[in-house]
């Protein structure tokens, strides 16, 4: 009987053993998070990958967040191959960050592959990783073989080609000197939290969230971001699941994400746990790891007064380099720059020369593997010129010798060719200061990109012949320049396109001083969109905005443009001069008839026309639309409207009103609008959309143009619209100067020959 308690106690302590690591290993494995993307959402455009010629190379960059570890990658390829290719000289090697990864055959009889296979970690590193496609292709065993030829090309499809990162999640260190780690453009989709202490909305708290969502926003770079506004209450930890060392007392259920927490010392005293309290001895920056949740953590921003909390969420949306390496700080003072006229970050100022570097060029070589390299320009939104000013690029550039004279630079702007440079000297070339002149009419505001394609051709070529390529090399270097003329400053408001392009008019140069945003009611939903609103703005500055208002009130005195955002439309005399009118009765225009108009002719113009007949194109027709405007009952229903109009009350004033109805979330159709592809689709004064990606856009209203600075071109863009007042003012000229004249000559007479007698027939 003992034996057999033995025996039975031994195989319990076997089993035990055996369930420990067992157990052991399911929850070690619990914490393995995946993501995947398709690689188009890591590629400029949405388009296939083509690898053409007998090798070609395909490069782009994924990131991976400081915030996890990567465990392993799994890469579900799909390519199709040509049906030409020779399967014993044809393959496709895959790298990551250039260590090889893979390869494997291009199979002409099995021309469409699905390849699936596992990347080790230790290839991978926290920040942007780069996946490599090189192709060997060929359709023959002999040496003789064209290059070039047409049926040499594999695609990868890069809408099912799918990249998977398994990965677990690291704790979060708690230094403010770690918050550019935290928060990055290595991130996927980006949510977070906003705190309020009080069931109380103030317009100092509408404020403090603005900006804090600002300095978010300019962290993630282009990173989608998604915002929760949530009001939390004491939270009475039970005994038995009470961490120890709790630093909130908020319920770890609702805390889903990162989170920010504002308000003063005072709102905040029943949250914090004393230890934090008693360092709130002035604007206040803390950040701490969840209680429960150690991966996600809660930046406490405070104060003892609420000017205080104003100024630590300035220092917070601020504070983007590595300092300070401390948990918690203290702000005294923010010494802000003399006031002045700021251009935001990269923008151009007309009158200037540039060199590429300050643009954020690096010199760059373009070859058979690397053809193009871009330039990115952003333009203000009011700048005007006439229409023969003239933008310069002076170029310094060299090319390889034995490159065929039939090989060119071709100079793209903004995808469309523009401009050629011929690369004909046969023993190469360098060149300092090549002039380029592209017209300034065809530019954008905004960001606006130069690209230089390089066709390289060798100068030997032709089949059975050793073809060289590796001196096929053009250098673009960071000190050329780009010049732009003088030009003054005016638009053309309202415009919805200004508005998505540059932010204008509601931010101009970095500030938003003359901007307003009015909310319609205190909802979590309109308040989050009003925040990310905003944020969006700052992203044009590249710089936090801190002169923006927003509150319940009405529009302030000093503030020219308004935005109006909500979806409460008790408030419906508001949108009486609007292009689409809300409320019991909905007003709307639809489209009608299309018609063609001659177009007004200036008076400079004209006399060019007359002088220089041969040389002056005639002005094509304008069309424009007629429509009907039909009150109806029924409203936007599941549908969002973003309209803009002039202000009634304010000189040169535009109101711009961003609506849903009661019951449809606004938050949701205003981030459906930013990352769906929507925003780029907005002109006219009048965009609705719903969160399917359907779409309308018209004008509507009335146009008007501001302008200053510069009274030349603004008297030359006023009467360009108004011909008829320049001919008024120059016959009103020529008459009164004629009578003057007739009364000097009459003068003349009476004073020099009084007693002549004019002669009378």
């Amino acid at each position: 009987m003992q034996i057999l308690f033995r025996n039975g106690l031994s195989l319990l302590v076997i089993l035990i053993g055996y369930s420990f690591p067992a157990a052991s290993k399911t929850i070690h494995q619990s914490t393995l998070l995946s993501q995947s993307w398709p690689i188009n959402h890591f590629m400029t455009s949405n388009e296939p990958v083509l690898l053409n010629n007998a090798s070609n190379t395909y490069s782009l960059s994924f990131p991976v967040s400081d915030r996890v570890m990567p465990v392993s990658l799994h890469l579900n390829l799909h390519l199709y191959n040509s049906n030409k290719l020779k399967a014993t000289r044809s393959q496709l090697v895959i790298y990551i960050n250039d260590f090889y990864v893979k390869q494997f055959t291009l199979d002409p009889i099995n021309s469409t592959q699905k390849v699936k296979f596992a990347i080790a970690p230790e290839y991978l590193v926290n920040g942007y990783n780069r996946l490599t496609f090189k192709v060997a292709q060929h359709y023959t065993d002999e040496q003789c073989e064209d290059w070039a030829a047409p049926e040499l090309w594999t695609q990868i499809d890069s809408v099912k080609t799918i990249l998977t990162l398994h990965y677990r999640t690291k704790k979060v260190q708690t230094s403010l000197a770690q918050l550019n780690t935290l928060l990055n453009d290595r991130l996927g989709d980006y949510n977070i939290s906003f705190l309020r202490a009080g069931k109380a909305i103030t317009n100092e708290y509408l404020y403090w969230g603005a900006v804090a969502a600002q300095g978010v926003k300019l962290r993630l770079g282009y990173v989608p971001m998604h915002i929760e506004e949530q009001w939390v209450t004491p939270y009475q930890w039970p005994i038995e699941t009470k961490p120890v060392n709790a630093n909130f007392n908020i319920d770890p259920e609702i805390l889903k994400q990162d989170a920010i927490l504002l308000g003063t010392r005072q709102q905040l005293k029943n949250l914090l746990a004393p230890e934090i309290l008693a360092e709130i001895k002035g604007a206040y920056l803390g950040l701490f790891q969840q209680d429960i949740k150690k991966q996600n953590f809660i930046l406490v921003i405070s104060g003892l007064n609420e000017q205080q909390v104003s100024k630590a969420v300035k220092a917070f949306s601020l504070m983007r380099n590595q300092f300070p390496d401390s948990q918690q700080t203290i702000i005294k003072d923010i010494n802000f720059p003399p006031k002045e006229d700021l251009v935001p970050w990269r923008t151009i100022v007309s009158g200037q020369n540039y060199l590429f570097s300050q643009l954020g060029f690096i010199t760059q070589v373009m070859n058979g593997s690397h053809e193009r390299v871009k330039l990115n320009i952003t333009l203000p939104a009011d700048m005007y010129a006439t229409e023969n000013a003239m933008v310069t690029l002076h170029l310094n550039l060299a090319y390889g010798a034995a490159i065929r004279k039939d090989s060119v630079i071709n100079v793209l702007l903004n995808g469309v060719f523009n401009h050629a440079i011929r690369l004909k000297e046969i023993d190469g070339a360098h060149y300092e200061d090549y002039q380029i002149q592209i017209p300034l009419r065809d530019f954008n505001p905004g960001l606006n990109t130069l690209t230089f394609d390089s066709v390289l051709t060798p100068s030997e070529y032709g089949k059975c012949t050793f073809v060289q390529r590796r001196n096929l090399k053009v250098t673009l270097y960071a000190d050329s320049k780009i010049s732009f003329p003088k030009a003054g400053q005016a638009a053309s408001l309202p415009d919805l396109k200004l508005l998505r392009t540059t932010g204008y008019p509601f931010v101009k140069n970095g500030k938003a001083d003359n901007t307003y945003i009015q909310l319609l009611n205190h909802s979590p939903d309109t308040i989050q969109t009003a925040w990310h609103f905003i944020a969006r703005l700052a992203e044009f500055s590249q710089t936090p905005l801190f002169d923006i208002e927003i509150g319940l009130d009405e529009q302030k005195e000093n503030r020219r443009n308004l935005v109006i955002i909500g979806n409460d439309f008790n408030h419906a005399d508001m949108f009486t001069d609007a292009p689409v009118s809300l409320g019991q009765w909905n007003r709307f225009s639809y489209q009608y008839k299309e018609t063609y108009h001659k177009p007004e002719e200036s008076w400079f113009r004209w006399v060019e026309r007359v002088v220089f007949k041969d040389n002056i194109l005639p002005l094509e027709s304008i069309d424009k639309p007629k429509n009907i405007e039909i009150n109806q009952s029924g409203g936007l229903g599941k549908q969002f409207l973003l309209m803009s109009y002039p202000s009634k009350n304010k000189k040169d004033g535009t109101v711009l009103a961003l609506l849903a109805e009661k019951e449809n979330s606004l938050y949701s159709g205003f981030t459906t609008l930013l990352f769906s592809g929507l925003w780029d689709q907005m002109w006219g004064d009048v965009f609705i959309w719903d969160r399917h990606k359907k779409f309308y856009s018209t004008r509507e209203g009335d146009t008007f143009v501001v302008g200053h600075d510069n009274p030349k071109l603004n008297l030359i863009m006023h009467f360009s619209r108004h011909p008829w007042q320049w001919t008024l003012i120059i016959v009103s000229l020529l008459v009164l100067a004629s009578g003057v004249i007739y009364k000097l000559l009459v003068r003349y007479k009476q004073r020099v020959h009084p007693h002549v007698e004019e002669d009378v027939e």
